[in-house]
């Protein structure tokens, strides 16, 4: 613009480039399984940087490659992000996923068992960089029977490991759990009840929970605490049922406070 206010008009235009950085990634979506319940819950997308937030929601879409269409309205618009802005928590609309409720009698279902169903990310959805993706993100899964049933703690089986080594304590849950609650919900404390550093690994599409410690094991009876908030992919807890059909006899919760407590002894 003119310095004189009298004569404002443009002189000139400025483009100013974009940072010189690599465009963002999505570094996994979980859960990591290509096959998953047909009353699926939530997804975990992870990306390499912070993305821009805020009417995102276009930027989604799942596609029925069975049916060779679109879903309609499929996700919760709600927004669920970690503190550092590279993790989104994508929820599948609960009211869709639960028979009976309104919107699942007026759209039907979001996933329908045996089809094949894509989860697509825009390309065009940018960093706070504001470099783009780039291109198409899908995650390719079948959507198989519904899991109505809550996870059972005391089916687990564990591979205990010996004193004086840093080799994990493996924990195989029978079927796959939710990504997050396993890394926040399962923790292990010493024979007096205090925490054991260590890390958390998960394997075989989260169906099996590894810790290492960070200090050798002693002899000892060491303590696996769980959160009873912890669920399956159906949002079925320890606790309770995600959803429950009154038409059928019910067979009741058992009753558990918040954490559950399972004995591991090392010797």
């Amino acid at each position: 613009l003119t310095a004189n206010k009298a004569e404002r008009r443009l002189i000139k235009t400025y483009a100013i480039p974009l940072p010189d950085s690599k465009p963002p990634r999505v570094t996994a979506v979980y859960p990591s399984s290509n096959e998953l319940p047909a009353n699926h819950l939530k997804f975990y997308i992870q990306f390499s940087e912070p993305m821009q937030q805020g009417d995102i929601f276009d930027y989604f879409s799942l596609f029925n490659k069975t049916q060779n269409r679109l879903v309609p309205r499929p996700f919760r618009h709600t927004e669920l992000w970690s503190p550092d802005g590279k993790q989104l928590t994508l929820w599948f609309h609960p009211g869709r996923q639960k028979v009976g409720v309104n919107l699942n009698v007026e759209l039907g279902a979001i996933l329908n068992e045996g089809q094949e169903y894509e989860l697509r990310i825009n390309p065009k959805w940018a960093a706070l960089s504001g470099h783009p993706l780039g291109k198409e993100v899908k995650k390719t899964f079948t959507a198989v029977a519904m899991d109505e049933r809550q996870p059972d703690i005391f089916q687990w089986k564990s591979i205990k490991p010996a004193p004086g080594t840093r080799d994990p304590l493996v924990c195989k849950l029978n079927e796959p759990l939710d990504y997050a609650l396993l890394l926040s919900q399962m923790t292990v404390g010493d024979f007096n009840g205090k925490p054991v550093p260590g890390k958390i690994e998960l394997a075989e599409n989260e169906s099996v929970w590894r810790f290492i410690p960070d200090q050798p094991w002693q002899v000892g009876v060491y303590q696996l605490v769980v959160g009873s908030v912890l669920e399956d992919l159906a949002g079925n807890s320890i606790a309770r049922p995600f959803a429950i059909d009154l038409s059928k006899q019910q067979t009741p919760s058992k009753s558990v406070g918040d954490y559950v407590t399972l004995l591991i002894p090392i010797k």
